[in-house]
């Protein structure tokens, strides 16, 4: 476990996470429910990571510590919501970060040396995520970290390819026109 600044992240810790609970999420949060079809309570669990990704993002950023918090499946999913609603998400890291929350989506996917650098990053970020808040960020999955993601898309590619609004969508870019008589 890395050494932190401890007394500085939790002081610095405090008024980010007061920002941050300013954040409303109400909308986002229906949208799992109601569209994508998420249980309330795991939309709520998420939401609670994320507001505490973000304020320790924040913590870190104030106190200059350069340790970026590689987040969950989960928290990343809630921050994919989040960057949808894009004028909100740019108000938002305003008032939080004073500038835009850049969000990198393949880190730890372009190469081997960039899978270590990925393990790297989640083990310093897991170390910090323990002095901020006693609790392990990731638990003990040491696993793929794109392997939920490629069994969802996998499932709903095939969903989609079995539609029929799919074969007709693809008739009319693939196939020739045929003039009517």
């Amino acid at each position: 476990m890395q050494a932190f600044p401890q007394e500085r992240i939790l002081a610095s810790l405090q008024e980010a996470q007061a920002q941050v609970n300013s954040l409303d999420f109400a909308l986002q949060k229906r949208k799992m429910v109601e569209v994508f079809g998420w249980h309330e309570d795991v939309v709520n669990a998420m939401e609670e990571q994320y507001r505490k990704f973000l304020a320790l993002s924040k913590a870190l950023d104030t106190c200059s510590i350069d340790i970026k918090i590689v987040p969950t499946r989960l928290i990343d999913e809630f921050w994919h919501l989040h960057i949808m609603d894009t004028e909100k998400y740019h108000d938002d890291c305003a008032s939080v970060f004073n500038g835009y929350f850049h969000h990198y989506p393949y880190f730890g996917f372009v190469d081997d040396a960039d899978v270590a650098s990925w393990r790297h990053a989640s083990a310093a970020a897991n170390d910090v995520w323990k002095v901020a808040y006693g609790e392990d960020l990731y638990g003990d999955d040491d696993g793929d970290a794109y392997d939920m993601d490629r069994q969802f898309h996998n499932e709903m590619s095939a969903a989609i390819l079995a539609s029929p609004g799919f074969a007709a969508a693809r008739c009319r870019t693939q196939c020739k026109p045929v003039k009517c008589k």
